[in-house]
């Protein structure tokens, strides 16, 4: 009799221990990370040494960001949130989520498109000034508001 109530409590103890951790689920929302990566000076972005940007929004502010750039591109590097600025005097650019420009069938899934940043020409003509300055600027389209604007020299070494 002692065994079976010993079998009985250890198994008892066992099925107390196999129930299912409650877990709560956040999601993160509201953020926008954008940043020089690298070895650079506050105002001067140098070819190949300080030119590299990091670009990560949560999942609400992809439909609403807007990254435009004066007299630059940007290309996607090696990471999925890491961007090599181009020179490119004279062009307007703008970046923006791929889900919020395409309507209709598309090659790609629709989480594919959420995640994937593409630049596009801007369409409000071209730079005219003449200057080696780049322009950042971020734009929230919901609101028609600049959130952040950053002007730097281009120098080539």
């Amino acid at each position: 009799m002692k065994k079976i109530s010993l079998l009985f409590f250890i198994f008892a103890s066992f099925l107390s221990y196999s129930q299912k951790k409650e877990t709560i689920a956040i999601k993160k929302q509201g953020e926008l990370f954008f940043f020089r990566t690298g070895l650079f000076k506050d105002s001067i972005i140098t070819k190949n040494i300080s030119d590299t940007f990091f670009v990560k929004l949560s999942g609400d502010k992809k439909e609403s960001i807007e990254i435009k750039l004066i007299n630059a591109t940007f290309t996607k590097a090696n990471n999925e949130h890491l961007f090599k600025l181009l020179y490119t005097p004279g062009m307007k650019y703008r970046m923006i989520y791929a889900n919020s420009v395409h309507e209709g069938i598309t090659l790609t899934s629709e989480k594919e498109n959420k995640n994937r940043l593409e630049v596009h020409i801007a369409t409000d003509g071209a730079n005219t000034s003449g200057k080696k300055e780049i322009v950042i600027e971020i734009w929230d389209t919901k609101t028609d508001k600049l959130l952040l604007s950053n002007v730097f020299t281009y120098k080539e070494k």
